[in-house]
């Protein structure tokens, strides 16, 4: 496992969105490999659903996928994740109300990027564009903060 940048947007972000401000402010090669995952009724079967949120134990990919894309000379793979459910963690519940970043505690839209050369530089633009919240190092003991 190694170490990455993350970058959480609260609610749903079309991949297509990303995929153009990635054309547009750093590659207008890029290639998109984002997909639709369909679950089967069974395992659909196994979620509970409240208030139009799904409650699961485990991940259930709905939108997920890498946008490919260079920037100052790098090679990128931008791994792209939304999911119309909510995975409960309690670590990272009380991580974010003792942060102030209650927002995360939902449906939101992921992003990440291996933590090496350019990430951190790339995925604030990109969360400043849409309104999100970074982790600069997922393995330090720094949490999210809103990029503005």
């Amino acid at each position: 496992m190694g170490v990455d940048t993350i970058v959480k947007i609260p609610g749903k972000i079309e991949p297509n969105k990303i995929f153009d401000f990635i054309k547009e402010h750093f590659d207008e090669n890029a290639i998109s490999g984002v997909e639709v995952k369909v679950q089967s009724q069974e395992l659909l079967d196994s979620f509970v659903e409240l208030s139009n949120v799904i409650l699961g134990k485990r991940i259930n990919f709905s939108k997920v996928g890498l946008l490919i894309f260079r920037y100052k000379e790098e090679q990128r793979s931008l791994f792209f994740f939304y999911a119309n459910y909510y995975d409960f963690d309690a670590y990272a519940f009380k991580k974010n109300l003792d942060n102030n970043t209650r927002e995360l505690n939902g449906d939101n839209t992921s992003l990440s990027l291996g933590a090496s050369g350019y990430a951190v530089e790339i995925l604030t633009q990109i969360a400043k564009e849409f309104g999100g919240y970074i982790d600069e190092n997922d393995c330090d003991d720094k949490w999210f903060y809103k990029v503005s």
